[in-house]
């Protein structure tokens, strides 16, 4: 990324952490727990949480001044455990990580030929596991586009699309994240009026649980202006939800490896025949009639195509749908999305 100079957007938070992996030689109840104002931790923040191999998690909200080199010292480690646990606590101490926030990501995620994917793309406060899996969904969003590319369906330009997309998730991750951080560490004097409200009414009230920030947990986020969006719902996920297929339950994504399908039409009733002649044989492009599995498991898909009653939804590879459509309408989805590819392939790669 430095070696082709781009511009780099975001900011380097204040907030410093000191993670500490210890195993327990008595073992607290098996319960995740997050503190926004611990008093064993000077009334900053604190979560703690089982792993695996028996392995627990307490991760420790610093001063922002705080010399991490030192707070990462083992007798600093195992006093602050003792404040925690009692001076009785034995333990094994795994491994101790501190680390500080930032916030970044390039302005564009393709820059000719080369394409950033994950942690060299965006870089983000892990509130709600967003890293990790971000670049999990960036990876499955390059993924089928590049085949599609070197099958010869679109041109490289198609991969514009995959900037386009993951960069508006990116974007979004990133200014939750730093809302959370805004609640844990606020930097004004409202950001601290609100978070005593709110901690202070979640007490008794119900509606203000929600508020209590402590970290959205990262969902697939939507495409809701992406060049291949055909119709109602496009840029929305679909959940890889479980179909009944010839008297065994598979999912949706097991499905659509049976049918050796790249993308994946699905419907009630119609004729699909004439959708799939319009689509590049190099997409894979399947059918499969939603009536073939059981009504209860077909109904939970066809919610999550908006009620799919009477009509065709069409599901991209990463199990985003790229629009729905009654019968009637879906040849000029059909249409609109085959476009997408075709305009692809009159443009070059920036």
């Amino acid at each position: 990324r430095n070696g082709f100079n781009l511009p780099i957007n975001g900011i380097k938070g204040e907030d410093r952490w000191c993670i500490s992996d210890v195993r327990f030689k008595t073992e607290p109840a098996a319960e995740r727990w997050t503190w926004i104002q611990a008093p064993f931790n000077d009334n900053r923040a604190v979560w703690q949480h089982l792993m695996a191999d028996g392995v627990w998690r307490l991760d420790y909200q610093m001063a922002a001044d705080t010399d991490m080199l030192d707070a990462a010292k083992e007798s600093v480690v195992t006093e602050r455990l003792k404040r925690q646990f009692g001076d009785d606590v034995d333990f094994e101490l795994v491994w101790v990580g501190p680390y500080g926030y930032r916030s970044q990501m390039l302005d564009s995620f393709q820059h000719g030929r080369v394409l950033f994917v994950g942690d060299v793309a965006h870089v983000m406060s892990p509130f709600g596991a967003r890293g990790g899996n971000s670049a999990i969904q960036d990876a499955d969003n390059l993924g089928w586009k590049l085949a599609v590319v070197l099958q010869g369906a679109a041109s490289p330009a198609f991969l514009n699309s995959y900037s386009d997309e993951r960069v508006h998730a990116a974007a979004e991750n990133i200014e939750i994240t730093r809302r959370t951080m805004r609640f844990l560490s606020p930097q004004s004097a409202a950001d601290k009026l609100l978070r005593s409200a709110v901690l202070g009414l979640a007490k008794t009230q119900p509606f203000a649980r929600t508020l209590v920030n402590t970290g959205r947990m990262s969902v697939a986020n939507a495409y809701p202006s992406s060049v291949l969006n055909a119709g109602a719902r496009g840029g929305k996920h679909v959940q890889n939800v479980v179909l009944q297929v010839d008297g065994q339950s598979i999912t949706l994504i097991q499905l659509m490896h049976r049918l050796d399908a790249g993308v994946l039409l699905v419907g009630m009733g119609g004729s699909a025949a004439p959708l799939l002649n319009k689509l590049p044989a190099a997409l894979k492009a399947r059918y499969f009639d939603l009536n073939e599995s059981s009504v209860e498991l077909s109904s939970a898909l066809a919610q999550q195509l908006g009620g799919l009653r009477d009509g065709v939804a069409i599901i991209r590879p990463d199990l985003y749908c790229a629009g729905t459509a009654s019968w009637a309408e879906a040849p000029a989805m059909v249409a609109r999305f085959n476009a997408s590819f075709n305009a692809a392939l009159e443009g070059s790669l920036c």
